[in-house]
């Protein structure tokens, strides 16, 4: 008990890194993929989404995210599909600091999408989609944190991303 009470309190005084400042600006995004495949046919989807934001404020960061998508889909008895996903829109982050090198992220943003199918019939979609999220992030260097969170899109279902941060530390005063 006496070991475990040492290693937590070894946790919390590891020095806490400056993260998230106002002027700082902040670098990231995702990506993702995945591959289903069952007895009726076979999906498959892939995506990039780098970001880019300014913190307005100590923790509070404004932004805008571009994305694109990849889905292509054979399934028996219906035709085959592909289908490519532009994506543009303003996101809004506050970050929550919890222990050293811990951030809880609360995440808003907003897309602009256009998709267009490249098979049969060449038909094309607008759409728009609000997002909310919750997630952690935990910083393996001074300015660079491993993100991951939960994000519900209003036209979608709830979605689970990891993500890279990096942030760009103008303010040197508090970086040192």
């Amino acid at each position: 008990m006496k070991n475990l009470l040492l290693v937590v309190l070894c946790l919390f005084s590891i020095r806490s890194y400056p993260q998230t400042f106002k002027g700082d600006i902040g670098i990231g995004g995702y990506i993702s993929a995945n591959y289903n495949k069952s007895e009726f046919g076979k999906n498959f989807n892939a995506g990039v989404a780098p970001d880019v934001g300014y913190f307005l404020f100590d923790n509070f960061i404004v932004g805008a995210r571009l994305g694109y998508s990849y889905s292509g889909s054979d399934y028996d008895n219906f035709p085959s599909r592909r289908r490519h996903y532009l994506y543009l829109g303003p996101l809004v982050r506050y970050y929550v600091p919890i222990v050293p090198r811990w951030i809880g992220i609360m995440h808003a943003g907003h897309n602009w999408s256009w998709s267009f199918n490249v098979t049969d019939d060449k038909e094309t979609y607008r759409s728009t989609d609000f997002q909310l999220g919750l997630g952690i992030g935990y910083f393996i260097a001074k300015n660079v944190s491993v993100e991951g969170m939960f994000y519900y899109q209003k036209e979608q279902r709830l979605l689970f991303l990891a993500g890279l941060q990096v942030y760009l530390i103008r303010n040197k005063s508090v970086s040192d």
